[in-house]
């Protein structure tokens, strides 16, 4: 799964929300995130 804040893995074990949007042109969209996006790669 790919977290839709950072748009990184979401590992095993790491804590995620999922959102479902609903969209008036189809059916809904499913996006997960982080509960805490890790820190960005230097």
């Amino acid at each position: 799964m790919i977290c839709g804040g950072c748009g990184r893995t979401i590992r095993n074990g790491e804590r995620y929300r999922t959102y479902e949007i609903d969209r008036a042109s189809g059916p809904f969209v499913t996006v997960r995130r982080h509960i805490v996006c890790p820190s960005p790669r230097r």
